[in-house]
């Protein structure tokens, strides 16, 4: 009797899900346009997140109030063989590192 109250509720929270996923992609047509696909994305997965009751733990809420930390790494160039060196000593390989950079 046990193992199949546990069948049940498995199946009746997979018909919850399914039914809030499917509720949130049938109005795609009503969608405005001029907004971007990321806004609409966000929105659609904030809008499961709430239907499926959805919690964020700890740790993600801290990495996203740290999201401005910035990353910096330096790596010996040595490490690598001799054809990766030039490559990413080239002028255009430099140029294009200090463009993402900034």
């Amino acid at each position: 009797m046990f193992i199949l109250r546990l069948t049940l509720n498995k199946s009746k929270a997979r018909d919850s899900i399914q039914e809030s996923i499917t509720s949130l992609f049938q109005h795609v047509n009503t969608l405005n346009s001029a907004v971007s696909s990321h806004i609409v994305a966000y929105q659609r997965a904030s809008e499961l997140n709430r239907k499926l009751n959805y919690q964020k733990s700890e740790e993600e809420i801290q990495v996203t109030e740290n999201s401005s930390i910035i990353f910096e790494e330096e790596l010996e160039i040595n490490d690598f063989p001799q054809k990766v060196r030039s490559k990413i000593i080239r002028k255009e390989t430099l140029a294009h590192i200090c463009e993402c950079a900034v």
